[in-house]
């Protein structure tokens, strides 16, 4: 079971709120926690994170601009705020995430069920970006074909160069277990994304199979541009 749905959301992307927030409410029977970040100028907003600007000389993992930094704290933020809430598990959302309805019922396999509850994984990606090759898509082609061929859907340990071309990433669809929140609300450096893949030969890092949360095509403020999307 997962005990916990929190989402990361920006205060100027509040239009795309209502759809997820459904979603969860629908496939969870419980309401998402909203965690607005953005510049505090929104009076309709209760605001969990006020932007900082970034510090000089920021020892950082990727682009070290104002979206990623501040995600970066959010982050740690939202994994504190679940170990201060004593959660036994937490799922991390970004607020342009969406689930594949056809892929709900993957939640309900039993498989899935007793892993959530073990603790034999430290994070499992719901949502992920990778790519079989340098030049296929980063929604694992060939995981999409053995799903629509044949229904085969699994969860394992993540694929890892060189069996494919490059490190699992994302945190639009991140199931953090209790015991590992520690390390990310105490993350050195950032994103977090990046710090998780940089460190994998210490995490027990799974990965659900298809992807079961994706994302909208939308303006990316961490990246500063349209973010075309492909839709599953």
């Amino acid at each position: 079971m997962i005990d916990k749905i929190t989402c990361l959301s920006y205060d100027k992307r509040k239009d795309m709120w209502p759809p997820l927030k459904k979603q969860v409410l629908d496939i969870f029977g419980k309401p998402l926690e909203m965690f607005i970040g953005g510049d505090g100028l929104d009076r309709d907003i209760k605001y969990d994170h006020l932007d900082m600007p970034v510090p000089p000389n920021i020892q950082f993992l990727y682009t070290a601009n104002k979206g990623h930094y501040n995600a970066f704290l959010c982050h740690r933020k939202m994994a504190q705020r679940a170990i201060d809430e004593g959660v036994n598990n937490v799922l991390f959302l970004e607020d342009d995430a969406y689930f594949i309805e056809e892929r709900v019922p993957f939640l309900r396999n039993d498989d899935f069920e007793e892993f959530t509850q073990s603790t034999a994984w430290d994070i499992c990606y719901l949502g992920w970006w990778q790519k079989k090759t340098a030049d296929s898509s980063e929604n694992r082609d060939d995981l999409e074909e053995l799903y629509s061929t044949y229904g085969h859907y699994g969860i394992s340990p993540v694929d890892r160069p060189p069996v494919v071309a490059h490190e699992i990433c994302a945190l639009h669809g991140l199931l953090i277990n209790k015991h590992f929140l520690p390390a990310i609300a105490n993350a050195p450096i950032g994103p977090i994304d990046s710090y998780l893949h940089h460190n994998f030969d210490k995490i027990n890092a799974w990965f659900l199979y298809p992807k079961l949360i994706h994302v909208h095509s939308t303006f990316s403020y961490c990246e500063g541009s349209h973010a075309e999307r492909k839709k599953l």
